[in-house]
């Protein structure tokens, strides 16, 4: 899967042939990739803590990130991959200086702290613009390690994804379509070096449902579906990973291959596109951690696997490249939760019961007894504003859903900005600018759900300095939320925006709400 400009972070078991006898854990296994293509992730710290506390002990980063970088010192037990930038391949392959400036730059400064096992020329780059770089770019890698001493645990290759295969089927059949792959496939073979592979049955089956059952696709098919002369295939993952196999063998003119194979990315969608559903990501995922070990009918013995991911991530495309989930996270039913739609999502929700039927099976139902979802909110800051007409509509559809579901203890809401206003001073005298708005209220005061207002006085403060005073806000505001308000004299939920300072929001005052840097320093004290 190509991530320009991101992070991957895999956790990896060395494979038993080029392995190491003072590393930990040294016996093939599941992993898990953890990428970074999202602005409401932990900082890399805590992910690294979270991922060493669940026994994991192999990590892969796509690229030279300091943070995390810094936050796997101290780590040796944790064998690492470092990828480079595909835009460095060019001038990694055409200078040897390059190499060793890359090494110097990204690997010595670490290095005593930082146990370096694997490095990876590119990401999904053969075929491509960059596949010619690969192949030099791997070797002048490899000769700077060996010219600065003291890596000889270091290996370097690549990671390719099924599209290097002419054709996959019969596996047997199966040919790199690259020259460039090819001469990449021999000198790993001539070094031992492992290569990395991209599999991904999910799309197979996406791409050609009519020819691929999901049971092949999910290994529960229980007699084979396909023969390939004497070997048998009882699930579609054996298929593709055998195709680079016999790939492999005729690159290197031999059956006898000296070439590691690890699965570098797999997993299924648990939303996003066709068959992407929690339930089959669950079926994959475990029954590919059952299945690991035994190898496949080509390749006779366990291989490293790296789930794809541990986070959801909200800035990769639409669809499925966002709902590549683990369970992990899940069990913490003493947080309140708040899930929204998307505002672009609202038409569709106004529009058809069913579609706001298949949002809640999608996005609630899967998590409902492992998450203390309490409310659901239709749209955000969308009246006064072109989706407004779809926000009542949209909350009458999703409550109803949530009727015939018997998903009780969930409400339904919607959250406005204070610009719904016709006017706010003085309180008395304010009042709803847009009839939409009116007809919100008069639903949720009719069925008693609560109402979302945005509210920030700093923004009427830097607009008004002369007229309004300025105090220490968030802390008070803690210790005032339960005293209500003269009109409003009970206790009400506060939300605090936000929880970290946002680098990718507009520049200004909305990067800067955080009450947390990236690295968990507080910007000051409020919890």
């Amino acid at each position: 899967m190509d991530l320009p400009k991101s992070i991957i972070v895999m956790v990896m078991v060395m494979s038993q042939q080029i392995l190491l006898p003072n590393l930990v854990g040294a016996v093939p296994a599941v992993g898990v990739n953890y990428g970074l293509v999202g602005d409401n992730l932990p900082p890399p710290k805590d992910v690294i803590s979270f991922i060493r506390s669940k026994g994991i002990s192999r990590v892969r980063l796509f690229e030279p990130i300091p943070e995390v970088l810094e936050a796997l010192k101290g780590y040796t037990d944790i064998a690492v991959s470092l990828g480079t930038r595909n835009e460095e391949l060019p001038n990694l392959a055409m200078s040897q200086q390059a190499a060793t400036d890359w090494i110097n730059r990204n690997i010595i400064p670490y290095s005593k702290q930082v146990s370096f096992i694997w490095i990876t020329a590119g990401n999904e780059v053969i075929p491509g613009s960059y596949a010619q770089y690969v192949l030099p770019a791997i070797k002048n890698l490899d000769a700077s390690l060996k010219a600065l001493g003291g890596f000889q645990d270091t290996v370097v290759t690549t990671v390719v994804p099924s599209t290097v295969l002419s054709t996959s089927y019969p596996p047997s059949e199966a040919v790199f379509n690259d020259e460039n792959m090819i001469n990449v496939a021999k000198y790993l073979n001539e070094k031992g070096f492992p290569l990395m592979i991209n599999v991904y049955p999910y799309f197979a089956i996406a791409s050609d449902p009519a020819h691929i059952t999901l049971d092949y696709a999910l290994f529960k098919s229980h007699t084979p579906v396909i023969m390939d002369g004497k070997l048998a295939y009882y699930n579609l993952f054996d298929s593709i990973f055998d195709a680079f196999v016999a790939s492999i063998e005729k690159a290197v003119g031999s059956k006898n291959i000296n070439v590691p194979i690890i699965v570098s990315e797999s997993g299924w969608p648990s939303a996003g596109g066709p068959l992407a559903t929690v339930e089959n990501a669950r079926t994959y995922n475990n029954n590919l951690k059952a299945h690991f070990h035994k190898g496949t009918p080509r390749y006779n013995k366990p291989f490293d696997v790296f789930l794809f991911a541990v986070f959801n991530e909200n800035q990769k495309a639409p669809g499925v490249e966002q709902n590549f989930v683990l369970e992990a996270l899940r069990g913490f039913t003493d947080i309140a939760v708040s899930v929204g739609t998307r505002n672009e999502d609202l038409a569709s929700l106004a529009n058809s019961q069913q579609a706001a039927t298949d949002w809640l099976n999608t996005n609630i139902v899967p998590y409902y007894n492992n998450v203390a979802i309490v409310w659901i909110t239709a749209g955000n800051e969308v009246i006064p504003g072109e989706n407004a007409q779809y926000v009542l509509p949209a909350i009458q559809n999703l409550q109803a859903g949530l009727q015939t579901l018997g998903l009780r203890n969930v409400v339904v809401t919607t959250v406005v900005a204070t610009s719904v206003l016709a006017t706010s001073y003085p309180p008395s005298q304010g009042a709803f600018g847009d009839q939409n708005m009116i007809d919100v209220v008069g639903h949720l005061n009719g069925n008693g759900l609560p109402l979302m207002i945005n509210l920030y006085p700093y923004f009427a403060l830097v607009s008004d300095p002369t007229h309004i005073s300025l105090e220490t806000y968030n802390n008070n505001l803690k210790n005032h939320l339960q005293k209500g308000t003269p009109r409003y004299q009970t206790p009400f939920d506060v939300f605090f925006f936000a929880l970290f300072n946002e680098n990718q929001k507009s520049p200004g005052v909305e990067q800067n709400f955080g009450n947390y840097y990236p690295d968990g320093v507080p910007v000051y004290p409020l919890w």
